[in-house]
């Protein structure tokens, strides 16, 4: 999100600009760039070509160079207040929110009456997390006097309204498992430290010929801490499995640490207890994980987004699961209606002992002799060696201010595992055994899935998607809408 303000542009001072300001017109940032810096390189005090040359790396973005640019440009040109204002504009853009505030409070130093200056330092606030000090900020201003106060002002209410969601979801896959979930989520920012929000799921399970109601009471904390550019959360729950049946409730936990180390690049770590519910033999039983992870992600919008994880899940029998995954969609096209990217993803995943189970027990097999000998995991998955080569790809089209459609693919390239089996064996005493061994296997996963968002109003959003997979142990389909509507209301 940019703050549209009323800021002039760079002045015209030679042909040279002009050129550069007509590629500029035309999207040609990359010959605007160079033309610059062409320029500058005879005219290295022209504050009007830092000041454009600035602007124009800002949208090839180019970050570091552009930040360079503004700070030639206000050395050369330190009275200019609107030159001023942009750099801060564009340090909050950037994420730079620290600086940003510095830049605007001592701006407002020497011209505390500048009404754009305030109406920054207010948006800074609020993208900070100090939404009652923006709100305060902007209250203090001319009522009816300046549109964009008044619409900022209007953005800052709603972010700390109330806020309900509503998200209902059907799920089946070929275990034979289906799901029918119903979520709802309630929350408001109060404070850059207290911004709580309170979840139920009530989740229908049907598998294995019998019907399961699952509840999980969930309560979460997100605090922002801008100054460290990191964000806390921290969320406790209960959750009870088969309800209306004896059962004991299990408590669940988590803790989430977002870091923005450099440029575009984050780290994040978490730790959650939680329900596993995604295997048909869980559906009768209540099975608890503790789930780890770390993450690093790049994210430069309309250009490269890239991704790195490593998770492990521990399971009560002192089981584990542990995956690592990385991804990159690098931008092919984009337009102010179409974004279409294309990258490449990789997974491998490994258990420390697997839970792959006969189907029947071994009387049953031998008076069957098939050959083929059935099984199930129970009562979770457990891939082994399971490698995925994927291509990606993500489209998303902007049908209209209020509606975006969008769609994301992911084929299997290259996918291998080592898939688990059984066999009649016979014991030193001559006695039948089953004995489990494993055999590599190619297999061909993929899934789709398309979204359709429609904003009714300010105030009500709508989504709703479609999402097939296919993977190693099943192909499931999900069908899901979100409706999130704002507990305020639309000022006139």
């Amino acid at each position: 999100m940019k703050i549209c303000m009323a800021i002039a542009q760079p002045p015209t001072v030679t042909d040279s600009l002009g050129q550069a300001r007509s590629l500029v017109q035309q999207y040609r940032f990359r010959e605007a760039d160079r033309l610059i810096e062409n320029f500058l390189a005879a005219n290295s005090r022209n504050s009007g070509a830092y000041w454009l040359h600035a602007q124009i790396l800002y949208n090839r973005n180019h970050i570091t160079r552009a930040e360079d640019a503004y700070i030639n440009a206000i050395r050369f040109d330190s009275t200019n207040k609107i030159l001023k204002l942009d750099y801060v504009n564009f340090l909050m853009n950037t994420g730079k929110l620290g600086p940003a505030k510095a830049q605007a409070e001592s701006f407002l130093q020497r011209n505390p009456d500048d009404e754009n200056g305030k109406i920054l330092l207010s948006h800074i606030n609020y993208w900070r997390g100090d939404v009652k000090l923006a709100e305060h900020q902007l209250s203090e201003l001319t009522p009816g006097k300046n549109q964009l106060a008044e619409s900022l002002l209007q953005d800052v209410k709603w972010a700390e309204a109330p806020y309900f969601i509503f998200q209902p979801s059907y799920s089946f896959d070929d275990q034979p498992l289906r799901s029918l979930s119903n979520y709802f989520e309630g929350g408001a920012a109060k404070s850059a430290l207290v911004n709580p929000k309170f979840s139920l799921l009530y989740d229908m399970l049907n598998g294995n010929d019998a019907i399961v109601n699952d509840v999980w009471l969930s309560a979460e904390n997100r605090m922002i801490l801008s100054d460290l550019r990191a964000i806390v959360s921290i969320k406790a729950g209960l959750y009870l499995s088969d309800l209306g049946n004896e059962s004991t409730p299990e408590w669940t936990a988590g803790i989430d640490l977002y870091q923005h180390l450099v440029k575009q690049l984050s780290i994040d770590a978490f730790t959650e207890r939680r329900p596993y519910n995604s295997n048909l033999s869980s559906v009768n039983e209540s099975i608890m994980q503790d789930k780890t992870g770390l993450s690093f992600d790049w994210n430069r919008p309309g250009i490269l987004l890239a991704h790195a994880g490593y998770q492990i899940d521990f399971f009560e029998d002192r089981n584990f699961v542990q995956a690592a995954t990385g991804w990159f969609l690098a931008t092919v096209i984009k337009t102010q209606k179409l974004e279409l990217n294309a990258g490449y993803g990789f997974s491998y995943s490994t258990s420390n002992e697997s839970r792959y189970t006969a189907a029947q027990p071994i009387d049953t097999i031998i008076a069957n002799n098939s050959g083929s000998i059935p099984g199930v995991y129970n009562p979770y998955f457990t891939p082994l060696h399971q490698q995925i080569h994927s291509a990606l790809a993500s489209a998303k089209y902007n049908l209209s201010a209020s509606v975006t459609i969008a769609a994301n693919f992911n084929a299997g390239l290259y996918a291998r595992a080592d898939d688990p089996y059984f066999y009649l064996d016979k014991n030193s005493a001559d006695e039948s055994i089953l004995v489990m061994a494993y055999s590599a296997q190619n297999f061909f996963p993929f899934e789709i899935s398309t979204g359709l968002n429609f904003k009714i109003t300010p105030l009500i959003s709508l989504n709703a998607n479609y999402r097939i997979t296919r993977n190693n142990f099943y192909t499931q389909q999900v069908a899901m809408a979100s409706l999130k509507i704002l507990l305020a209301y639309e000022e006139k």
